[in-house]
């Protein structure tokens, strides 16, 4: 069976972006609900490890340890799909988020399935399963450093952070003597390769993993969901929340929090200044 979590008929990126979920299902829609449903359906043995997961392009490292197939959606548009089960959770979410209709396919678990008025349980779902993920043994570092994520797109252009604000930020980090890893569509005109340096999402939420990152600051972006599947302990993790959306619903269906199930802290800001990151950075 091939289990749909993601969708990418458009990129995500600046020139090749979309509002529509059915188009481009966003890192935070699939961190927080597909990728938490297909997870807590492996764990009640509704799906297996055979099974099939079809993501977005560079996400794959979100399944790859729990299933033994997991394919991008531009090589599942390719396949000959006749004859082929198929269990679209993308489009079971939109029917649940947009429709107000809950999946039927799954009895009981339905209430389970992102009902809107719900949080997660999290004893649906051990640990070793809800945290497992393929993470990259590309960097061994030794020393504290620093992860922030660059937002650029099209959609929401409010959300996105200011290039010469960001410059601030970085430069005061430099300053700092830190190492900077950076996320995010775009993000490579800021690279130098010597202190600063472009990772792609896997490597960076392996480094967000790693202890020795003191600081991942992020915007209201896909990359900050991975905070509380992914951070260390001992991380201070910032969310630039530029447009005050969390803060004003704090229930909101993809607040960072519903899924919080490591009670990671994560402070908001619509607006940091160098003075405010003074205390994150010593």
């Amino acid at each position: 069976m091939y289990i749909v979590v993601s969708k990418e008929v458009k990129h995500g990126d600046y020139l090749n972006d979309s509002s529509s979920i059915n188009e481009y299902f966003e890192l935070g829609w699939e961190v927080l609900t597909t990728h938490v449903d297909v997870k807590y359906l492996l764990s009640i043995g509704y799906i297996k490890k055979d099974d099939i997961i079809v993501t977005h392009s560079g996400r794959e490292f979100l399944y790859e340890k729990l299933f033994n197939n997991v394919i991008t959606w531009n090589e599942f548009e390719k396949l000959d799909k006749n004859n082929v089960d198929i269990l679209d959770l993308v489009e079971n979410n939109i029917n649940c988020f947009f429709n107000d209709n809950l999946p039927k396919q799954f009895g009981e678990t339905k209430t389970h399935f992102h009902n809107k008025n719900l949080m997660w349980n999290g004893e649906k779902i051990s640990h070793d399963i809800l945290f497992s993920f393929n993470y990259s043994n590309k960097y061994d570092i030794n020393e504290n450093f620093v992860c922030l994520q660059y937002r650029k797109r099209s959609h929401k252009p409010q959300r996105n952070i200011n290039d010469d604000y960001f410059i601030e930020i970085i430069n005061y980090i430099k300053s700092k003597n830190l190492n900077i890893y950076i996320v995010g569509y775009g993000a490579e005109k800021f690279i130098d390769n010597k202190q600063i340096f472009y990772v792609d999402l896997r490597d960076w939420a392996s480094l967000i993993n790693n202890e020795n990152c003191k600081l991942c600051l992020t915007t209201l972006s896909g990359p900050s969901h991975l905070i509380v599947f992914c951070a260390n302990k001992n991380c201070n993790n910032v969310i630039i929340d530029i447009t005050n959306e969390l803060s004003r619903d704090l229930n909101d269906r993809l607040n960072h929090n519903r899924l919080n199930f490591r009670n990671i802290k994560i402070d908001y800001f619509n607006y940091l200044s160098i003075d405010l990151l003074k205390n994150y950075i010593k």
